[in-house]
């Protein structure tokens, strides 16, 4: 039976450290060569308003290990580049994208969740780069540079903080910031 796994589940059920653990045995895996991971496949389409366009946004992909395949769709409103604009804005009427994954089973191919993209992409961005940090930074780093305080910052800061003592954030943005950062712990 298929469940369904909103963006408040994601919040409520599913703990940083556990997603950078998953993390791992995926990256684990494609470095093994029994994960698949396929290129990202975008494409824009035309939008009633012309000064915006359609983007749709497809990521497919199975970690046989963990016994799932997966195919992530979003689906979002942009404004391109343009004279008054130096890059991709995302226009949606609500601030979200409207993004879908869906988990299906690698030996019954039945799908086992539908889950709702917006909380677990911040999550996977996050879980990301925490698996890299705890490869490459010291174990004792406890300072941490954060450029941006877009959409994927908090995320990123809370995986952080998960794999190094954290006493110091220094945050560079283009833009002021809408809110503190601090890792939730």
């Amino acid at each position: 039976m298929t469940i369904i796994i909103t963006d408040d589940d994601v919040k409520r059920l599913l703990p940083m450290r556990d997603c950078i653990e998953t993390m791992r045995v995926a990256f684990r895996d494609f470095a093994e060569g029994i994960a698949v991971n396929r290129p990202r496949m975008r494409y824009l389409a035309r939008h009633p308003d012309p000064e915006r366009k359609y983007l749709a946004n497809v990521h497919v992909g199975a970690v046989p290990s963990a016994g799932i395949a997966v195919v992530r769709a979003g689906s979002q409103i942009i404004k391109p580049p343009g004279p008054t604009n130096d890059r991709r804005l995302y226009e949606n009427p609500q601030p979200f994208n409207w993004g879908i994954v869906i988990l299906y089973s690698i030996e019954t191919a039945e799908p086992l969740a539908l889950l709702h993209e917006f909380q677990l992409s911040g999550m996977r961005v996050g879980a990301t780069t925490a698996v890299a940090v705890d490869q490459i930074a010291r174990p004792d780093a406890s300072t941490l540079g954060l450029f941006g305080t877009g959409k994927q910052a908090r995320s990123a800061l809370e995986a952080i903080a998960c794999v190094r003592p954290l006493r110091r954030v220094n945050v560079y943005s283009p833009a002021p910031s809408i809110g503190r950062l601090s890792p939730a712990r």
